[in-house]
């Protein structure tokens, strides 16, 4: 397309319209949204002898190099336009590229046909050490080294986003692929399918709990996360009552012979008993279910000799779940011809 006799390109920018170099047009039908990046870093690249875009590692002063920011169409430092030499919102930190100068749009246009490198050496020809100047619409700064710095650092710059607004029409939504993004990679996720083998998936939605070693009270009504205990296991607490952990105790330096006389229904969680020394005489000290249902339901859950291992703690803690209904007990027995003082606590919790 050839300049118009009324304008329509700005020939000190853009001879014609091709397909490296569009038309403009600003759609005025929505309003936009001014971003600013921040902190970013950009790469410098060099080219080979035969060509090859490398990336910079250290090459010398003098060097033609160019950098492609992470967005294009950087705008002017108001963020009302395409910025330009005398008016960007590009800035950055680096000892390599220190003088902006005007960027040669009719000479990147000339060389927007052929190799990076030649567009690169073209658009640059001329250029002192340290010089460079900015692709405002393509997002590239072209220069020439002044150091072996090998990037531009804090690069900071405005572009702009379109404001979108959107309604959804009633039916199915098809999602091709979900990624996870994090600060260093994007990982799709594999779909899962129920009932079925696991097979190698390893990359899920996570599902987090939250371990409190003292648990925050939470409002009624208020989002909270799942409780878990500190082996990362789901805490699950059984308020049907409203009743927490309870003991039975007993002490003294005769027999053990104590049943718990609860009239409800409990579990089992842990017995413990501590001897003030090791007994020496040979002598089971045994845990029974008394059944309410009858003596030919009784049961020694847990029998153990504690002479024979010279102890003087034993803790019994159920491997599975131990309920016991209304009228059920627990009775713990040790004729203790030692003497020893004991001490014991049976926890349990109703439910």
């Amino acid at each position: 397309m050839e300049k118009s006799g009324k304008g329509l390109l700005n020939r000190s920018q853009q001879d014609k319209v091709s397909a490296q170099n569009g038309l403009f047009i600003e759609d005025v039908s929505d309003s936009n949204i001014i971003f600013s990046v921040s902190a970013e870093t950009v790469q410098l690249e060099y080219f080979t002898a035969g060509g090859t875009k490398t990336t910079d590692a250290g090459e010398a002063a003098g060097t033609v190099v160019v950098g492609k920011l992470a967005n294009d169409r950087v705008l002017s430092s108001l963020g009302d336009k395409i910025g330009h030499k005398s008016d960007t919102s590009l800035s950055f930190t680096s000892t390599a590229l220190t003088t902006l100068v005007e960027f040669p749009y009719l000479t990147a246009e000339k060389y927007d046909e052929m190799r990076l490198k030649d567009k690169a050496e073209a658009i640059t020809k001329g250029f002192s050490n340290g010089q460079y100047c900015i692709d405002h619409v393509k997002g590239v700064v072209y220069g020439k080294k002044a150091s072996t710095a090998t990037t531009l650092t804090s690069t900071a710059y405005k572009i702009q986003k379109t404001s979108v607004s959107a309604t959804l029409v009633t039916g199915d939504i098809e999602i091709g692929a979900v990624e996870i993004k994090d600060a260093s990679s994007d990982d799709r996720v594999n779909v899962i399918t129920q009932n079925a083998a696991f097979g190698t998936a390893t990359k899920g939605l996570s599902l987090f709990g939250k371990y409190q070693a003292t648990p925050t009270t939470y409002d009624d009504n208020d989002a909270v996360p799942i409780r878990m205990d500190p082996q990362g296991a789901i805490y699950v607490k059984d308020t049907s009552t409203g009743t927490d952990v309870a003991k039975v105790t007993a002490t003294g330096t005769g027999a053990i012979s104590t049943s718990t006389a609860i009239a409800a229904e409990w579990k089992l969680l842990q017995v413990i008993v501590h001897f003030s020394s090791a007994p020496t005489t040979s002598q089971n000290l045994t845990m029974t279910l008394d059944s309410v249902t009858g003596a030919a339901y009784d049961t020694v859950l847990y029998s153990v000799n504690p002479s024979l291992s010279s102890a003087t703690d034993l803790v019994y803690t159920p491997d599975n779940y131990m309920k016991f209904y209304t009228g059920d007990e627990l009775v713990i027995a040790f004729t203790n011809t030692d003497g020893r003082t004991f001490g014991l606590t049976i926890y349990y919790q109703l439910i």
